[in-house]
C-alpha cells in the first residue's frame, strides 16, 4: 500500500509537469550521517555512516518544491543483542536453539525520500535559503552479524522489512551556473519507526532509538 502511494504521487507529478521547461531538476545526493543509538548498557553511542543516491526535484511554484529519488546507506552499530542462532541453519538442520550475543550489526538500507521544500530567493543573488520537511521510506535488505565471542558466526543473511523516518532540515541553495545548482542542508531526524529485526532479539516489538543528524549535499541540473 505504501509503495503504491509513492508510485502514484511520482506518476501524477511527472504527468502534470510533462512538457513544461525548468520544472524538473535531477542529480546526485551525498550525505554523511551521525547516528545516535542506545547500547545494552543504556549508554549513548555514535556511528558515522554515508548515504548516496539519485534525487529529482519538481517545482510546484516559486516557493514550493517536491523531491524524491533513491539512496543507499550502510548502518553499523556496536551493540550487544541476543540473536536466534538457529535462524542461520539450513531448513531441517537440527539446532540446540542457543541464544548468543552479537557485538556489531550491519544494515544495508535502500531509501525512497519524499521531501517538501519551502524556498525563497534574494533579489539578484545566487543564494536561496530553504526549509525541508522529509520522510524516508526505508527498505532494510541485508543484515550482517558479528559475534562477540568468536564463535565463527559472521553470516550474511537476506531479509526484508520496512521502516519510516521523519526529519526537518535548514539549508541553502547556490546557483553554480545557469542550470546547475548545489544544495547544502543540515538535517535532524525527529522520528523513526521500523519493525523488529527478524534475527536479533529486542525487548520491544518495534524499536525507535536510532536517531541522527546529517549534512546533505545535492548537485542538481535543471532541465
Amino acid at each position: 500500500m505504501k509503495k503504491s502511494i509513492i508510485i502514484i504521487v511520482i506518476a501524477a507529478l511527472s504527468t502534470s509537469l510533462f512538457g513544461q521547461t525548468e520544472k524538473f531538476s535531477g542529480g546526485l545526493l551525498f550525505s554523511p550521517e551521525i547516528n545516535i543509538y542506545e547500547a545494552e548498557d543504556n549508554n549513548k553511542k555514535l556511528s558515522l555512516n554515508y548515504r548516496y543516491g539519485l534525487i529529482g526535484e519538481f517545482k510546484i511554484n516559486d516557493y514550493i518544491y517536491l523531491q524524491t529519488g533513491i539512496s543507499h546507506i550502510k548502518q553499523t552499530y556496536d551493540i550487544h543483542r541476543m540473536y536466534d542462532y538457529c535462524a542461520f541453519n539450513s531448513p531441517g538442520e537440527p539446532c540446540l536453539e542457543i541464544l548468543q550475543y552479537v557485538s556489531t550489526i550491519d544494515y544495508n538500507v535502500i531509501s525512497v525520500p519524499i521531501n517538501i521544500i519551502i524556498k525563497t530567493s534574494f533579489k539578484d543573488s545566487k543564494l536561496s535559503p530553504f526549509v525541508l520537511l522529509n520522510t524516508n521510506n526505508n527498505f532494510h535488505l541485508l543484515g550482517k552479524y558479528h559475534d562477540a565471542y568468536d564463535s565463527n558466526v559472521n553470516e550474511l543473511r537476506e531479509f526484508k522489512y520496512f521502516g519510516n523516518t521523519g526529519s526537518i532540515a535548514l539549508g541553502i541553495e547556490y546557483l553554480l551556473w545557469d542550470k546547475l545548482k548545489i544544495d547544502l542542508s543540515t538535517q535532524l531526524r525527529i522520528i523513526e519507526y521500523r519493525k523488529k529485526d527478524p534475527i536479533v532479539y529486542e525487548k520491544e516489538d518495534k524499536i525507535n532509538t536510532f536517531n541522527n543528524a546529517s549534512l546533505s549535499i545535492s548537485l542538481l541540473y535543471t532541465f
